[in-house]
């Protein structure tokens, strides 16, 4: 009788301890950090409508405001960069948490050295991270952690090998559009185009009606005859697709360019019928290099030249990113017999 109930109560025991067990698996995974609070994926990440990034020295603040994303609530951003960042965050993946004895050192690199992730939908904060990627064993390794959460863990997104700090860069030019002289060929009036060491290839083309263009040589002031309109328009369509490589920064020697006259090779504005100006100034790069296939030695840079864009941003631009809007003015001209 006693077998019986002693078999019972063992019975009994095993229905209340199967199900608490079964939960406990389901819910926290392997060992005592439930994976789901700890999680770094974000549910719905097209809600997400701001981020900051902040680093040691510098912010970027991204902001989406009537379907456009900003930095700084100045700059228009690049929206692919932000795409691929939030994705990104979306892949990221958890292996198991640092243990305590690098767990307090690991904390304090955070600090000081982190990148603070920072996600707002709708305008209210709802996740923070930090991210730092850092060496253990003789092996570059990513680290996360919940900004409101003790708990460090190593992260990786499958497939990239690469350090995930790329993916959250503080500086705000990073994130910025780098879109030249942008504008659609239906909102373009007028193109001016100078060169300074070929002043007969300078011209001012006007847009007097769709379909209908004038074309000035600068030097000369005279009207150009039997334009060629399929190349005016093609032309026209190029401004949509043209892109620097990278701001100056603090290059002491870049920043110092434009106020040498004697390396002005170029300028460009553009005049749209919404009253909108849009001005870029090209400037040589002083090199002292020698080209590859002739053994002549050149004294500018064959490959890059600075742009000083609107008077306010200096960049550098790639000579054959540009190409397709440095047109001469005899180029319209039509060759059809």
């Amino acid at each position: 009788m006693k077998k019986i109930l002693s078999y019972k109560w063992y019975a009994l025991a095993a229905l209340i301890i199967l199900p608490l067990l079964l939960w406990y698996l389901l819910n926290e995974g392997t060992g005592t950090i439930n994976k789901k609070a700890y999680n770094f994926r974000i549910e719905h990440p097209e809600q997400i409508t701001g981020i900051e990034l902040e680093g040691q020295k510098e912010t970027a603040s991204l902001t989406l405001e009537n379907g456009i994303w900003y930095v700084n609530t100045t700059y228009t951003a690049h929206e692919l960069a932000i795409k691929t960042m939030i994705s990104a965050i979306d892949r990221i993946r958890m292996l198991a948490p640092v243990s305590k004895s690098i767990s307090d050192a690991m904390a304090e690199k955070m600090k000081k050295h982190g990148c603070k992730i920072t996600l707002y939908r709708y305008g209210s904060k709802f996740r923070s991270y930090t991210v730092l990627t850092d060496t253990v064993n003789n092996r570059a390794r990513s680290f996360m952690k919940h900004n409101n959460r003790k708990e460090i863990f190593e992260v990786f997104i499958p497939g990239y090998n690469a350090s995930l700090e790329g993916y959250f860069v503080p500086n705000p030019n990073y994130w910025r559009d780098k879109s030249l002289l942008k504008a659609h060929a239906k909102d373009i009036c007028k193109i001016n185009v100078q060169y300074f060491t070929k002043q007969d290839a300078s011209f001012e083309l006007l847009v007097e009606a769709v379909g209908t263009y004038q074309i000035k040589k600068i030097n000369a002031g005279s009207i150009l005859n039997n334009i060629d309109k399929f190349k005016v328009e093609s032309y026209l369509q190029q401004f949509t697709n043209i892109h620097f490589e990278t701001f100056v920064g603090n290059d002491s020697v870049l920043k110092s360019i434009p106020k040498n006259k004697d390396l002005l090779f170029s300028t460009i504005s553009i005049n749209t019928i919404q009253g909108s100006e849009k001005s870029l100034e090209i400037f040589k790069i002083p090199a002292n290099t020698t080209d590859n296939e002739t053994g002549k030695v050149l004294k500018t840079d064959p490959n890059r030249c600075v742009g000083l864009v609107n008077k306010k941003d200096l960049v550098i631009i790639r000579y054959i990113d540009f190409e397709p809007i440095l047109k001469e003015a005899n180029q319209f001209i039509s060759t059809k017999p």
